[in-house]
């Protein structure tokens, strides 16, 4: 127990390979980065109010967000951020206390989770920048929620007494974990613990819930970082000696259960989940959702692709992947402002496209959002030293390694061809492990020199000697129309590949009179370019086909030609 070296891992080199990418995924890259940098850090600095009176106040979790986010952006971000770190000192009580409600209110609302996020972004940036006070900040707040966690217990409280069902002060595990790996301190792996088993105690049932809704806390993007957070710890008990009260399997058995209660009964096919920010009772049968009844919440996208993220470090499942791509395609890219300044709140799957959080909103969207893109460099690859794994299929250059140079040439998801180029001059045998997408019927590969490769687990395993090793594989993709029933009706919905098919309103057809005949063939439209790959001109959409009277694009595209008139539809009547 007690101060240990802080654990020493090989995390930060995996991060930073990425040479260069292109593509969608760059374009959202840089669009998101550059509007942070321009709009600066004032609106954060304000964030850690001392003398706020608000009682919902919830401005530190973003303002923490921002730390974070600077922190894995570095460089000149890393001088906006330095800017409110100040702020978190200066308005620290102290006592530690960094939620910035007025006093006799520090356990209420989002007090807690307002310092969890401190606690996260002022420990990324110790990591990145070394600054001792930061990490003294983020210590001592954790100290005071974990001194009133337990002097409320002690008198008879309970932990889970808190917003949401009692989700709101479980976040705090997740910081924990972090605080960890920063100290090697192991009391922060004792506290998340009990803290998980005190909430089984008062009967939360976090490790022994039998379904999604035996949890008392349906809350979407909390609970997910609640398992977020006791993913984390469990894969620290696995790597260390600490002695847990719960066991790594235990833990690790309830995320994976919890993960596959999401995946089957709450993800849509937007890859977006919750109705008024919580998870509902066949949360994704086929339905017609307005924005205006608050569905599929962005922090709950983010989030859900945060929480796969984390699974397939430790568990690499190729539904893992699948779930990624299809919630980062769909419903964090179709969010997007087209600049890259906001994210919406919420979107629906029918009417006019969101794509800003709405006035008077809370922040926590916009930032979840910029968060998720600020990391997209670490979600181009898995490398163990020995297996190469792309976990976005993408147009990329990076090193792995020093010795090991790895190419890869498409435009995916704008069709399923890439071509792999390794050149591996480290003297040791690699393996490329390409994922076979679980929309895919039908696809082939070759390898240069007649090389043959092997399947297993929706892998293709392909071994890597030395020298240069050129991949070619083509994941087919066509237009699938899928039948649905909604209120006795069938509809279709409509997929490309990864991607979500929409009817835009551009072509001039109104809504109510799309109709999709299955005797009518379904034409591709050839765009030479897109601004998805950078360019300020040519056609908005990724991927455009016409059936009928229908003007087929991609979800993420849809109602930007003309945000103000474009309407989209998911769900299309049969004829």
């Amino acid at each position: 127990m007690g101060n240990e070296d802080p654990p020493q891992t090989d995390v930060a080199e995996e991060e930073e390979f990425i040479d260069d990418f292109n593509g969608v995924y760059k374009t959202a890259y840089e669009k998101v980065t550059s509007s942070m940098y321009e709009a600066g850090n004032q609106y954060y600095l304000a964030g850690y109010d001392a003398d706020n009176t608000d009682l919902m106040y919830a401005e530190p979790e973003f303002a923490g967000k921002y730390m974070f986010i600077c922190s894995i952006l570095g460089g000149k971000y890393l001088d906006q951020a330095k800017g409110v770190v100040e702020a978190c000192r200066k308005a620290q009580r102290a006592d530690g206390y960094l939620g910035c409600l007025p006093k006799g209110y520090e356990l209420d609302n989002f007090s807690v989770w307002n310092q969890a996020f401190t606690i996260l972004g002022l420990t990324e940036y110790f990591k990145v920048t070394g600054d001792a006070e930061a990490l003294e900040c983020a210590v001592k707040c954790a100290e005071y929620v974990e001194l009133s966690l337990r002097e409320r217990v002690a008198s008879g409280g309970k932990i889970t007494e808190a917003l949401n069902g009692g989700s709101q002060h479980l976040s705090i595990l997740l910081p924990l974990a972090r605080l960890y790996k920063a100290t090697g301190d192991s009391r922060w792996i004792d506290f998340g613990i009990y803290i998980i088993g005190q909430a089984e105690r008062e009967g939360f049932k976090l490790v022994s819930f039998e379904d999604l809704f035996n949890l008392k806390s349906q809350k979407g993007v909390e609970m997910l970082v609640v398992y977020i957070g006791i993913e984390e710890i469990a894969n620290i008990i696995s790597e260390t000696e600490i002695d847990a009260e719960l066991s790594a399997s235990v833990l690790k058995d309830a995320v994976e259960r919890f993960w596959n209660e999401i995946n089957t009964t709450q993800i849509r096919n937007t890859g977006g989940a919750s109705t008024g920010e919580c998870f509902q009772v066949n949360g994704n049968l086929p339905a017609q959702l307005s924005t205006d009844m608050h569905v599929n919440e962005n922090c709950v996208s983010v989030a859900w692709c945060e929480l796969t993220a984390i699974l397939f470090e430790t568990d690499t499942r190729a539904e893992y992947l699948d779930a990624i791509e299809k919630t980062l395609l769909n419903a964090v890219l179709g969010s997007m402002a087209t600049n890259g300044s906001d994210f919406a709140y919420y979107q629906g799957n029918f009417g006019r496209k969101e794509f800003a959080t709405s006035a008077g909103m809370y922040k926590c969207c916009r930032t979840r959002g910029f968060n998720l893109i600020a990391e997209l460099p670490k979600l181009m690859y898995k490398y163990d030293g020995k297996n190469i794994i792309p976990i976005l299929y993408c147009d990329n250059n990076s090193e792995p390694e020093k010795g090991l140079r790895v190419v890869c040439e498409t435009v995916y998801p704008q069709n399923g061809r890439l071509k792999y180029t390794i050149e591996n001059k480290t003297g040791e045998e690699k393996i490329l492990k390409l994922r076979i997408p679980s929309w895919c019927e039908n696809w082939n590969c070759t390898v240069s020199n007649d090389q043959t490769y092997a399947v297993s687990n929706d892998f293709i395993n392909i071994d890597i000697g030395e020298g240069e090793t050129v991949i070619e594989v083509n994941f087919e993709m066509e237009v699938v129309a899928q039948a649905a029933v909604i209120d006795g009706e069938t509809y279709h919905d409509f997929h490309y590949g990864p991607l979500l098919l929409v009817h835009d309103r551009h072509n001039g057809t109104m809504l109510k009179e799309s109709r999709y005949d299955a005797a009518n063939a379904i034409t591709q439209e050839i765009l030479e370019w897109n601004r998805w790959d950078g360019s300020e001109e040519g056609s908005w959409y990724l991927v455009q086909f016409t059936t009928g009277n229908l003007n087929l694009v991609d979800y993420a595209s849809a109602g930007r030609a003309d945000p103000e008139k474009d309407l989209f539809k998911t769900y299309i009547r049969g004829i």
